[in-house]
C-alpha cells in the first residue's frame, strides 16, 4: 500500500511551467499521451505567474499602509516560492488537494498559487505503473514580506506531513525520527588525527 509524504523545496518561476506542462519545459521522462489527465487549478503559467506578482504588489502595499514605509528589498538568495510535492495514490482528489491548500493557508499563511496533480509520469504509464503525485505552489511571504518557510520548525513539517495524510484519507509514511529510532548516536566518529593519537 502506496504511503503519504510530503516534502516541501524552493523553487523558481520555472516550476509552474513544469507543473502545467506549458511551454518547452516537459520533462523528456512525462507520457505527453497522458498529461491530459493531469489536473491544475490553474490551466497556464503566464496566469499564475502574474497572480503571483500580483499577490506580491498587494503585501507591499499592504505593509506601506500599515508602517508608511516600503519594505525592505528582497535578498537575491531569498526564496519567494517554495514546493510541496506530495506522494498520493490514484484515489486522491483535486477537492482534497485543495482542501490541503486551504489547511496551509489557515495554519501557516502561505498564499497557495497553484495546485497540480500529475498522472503522466511513472515506469510505464500505459501498463498502469503510474507515479501520482501532486504539486502545491506556495507564496512563501507573510504579511511583513518575510520568509514563512524560516519560520517552520520540524514539528510544524510533521504536523504538516500528518494532517494532510488524514486529508487525503492516506496512511502517512514513517516518521524516521521517532518510528525507526532515528539516526544512530551513539557511534562516535573518528578523524584520522585521532588514530595518530599515542592515547
Amino acid at each position: 500500500m502506496r504511503t503519504f509524504s510530503a516534502n516541501m523545496q524552493k523553487v523558481t518561476l520555472a516550476a509552474f511551467y513544469h507543473d502545467i506542462r506549458d511551454g518547452d519545459m516537459i520533462p523528456v521522462y512525462v507520457d505527453k499521451n497522458y498529461t491530459k489527465n493531469n489536473e491544475l487549478s490553474i490551466s497556464s503559467s503566464d496566469n499564475a505567474i502574474e497572480i503571483f506578482q500580483n499577490e506580491i504588489k498587494r503585501i507591499q502595499d499592504a505593509y506601506v499602509l500599515r508602517h508608511g514605509k516600503a519594505p525592505r528589498k528582497f535578498q537575491s538568495k531569498q526564496s519567494l516560492l517554495q514546493e510541496l510535492v506530495l506522494s498520493i495514490d490514484e484515489n486522491v482528489t483535486m477537492d482534497q488537494i485543495k482542501k490541503c491548500g486551504e489547511w496551509l493557508e489557515k495554519s501557516y499563511g502561505f498564499k497557495i498559487l497553484l495546485l497540480a496533480i500529475h498522472k503522466d509520469e511513472g515506469e510505464d504509464v500505459e501498463d498502469g505503473k503510474i507515479n501520482y503525485h501532486a504539486h502545491i505552489i506556495l507564496l512563501n511571504l507573510d504579511q511583513d514580506c518575510k520568509s514563512i518557510r524560516r519560520k517552520l520548525k520540524i514539528s510544524d513539517m510533521k504536523t504538516m506531513q500528518t494532517k494532510m495524510a488524514q486529508i487525503c484519507n492516506m496512511a502517512r509514511g514513517k516518521d524516521y525520527a521517532k518510528d525507526l529510532g532515528g539516526p544512530a548516536k551513539s557511534i562516535p566518529l573518528i578523524y584520522p588525527a585521532d588514530i595518530l593519537r599515542p592515547w
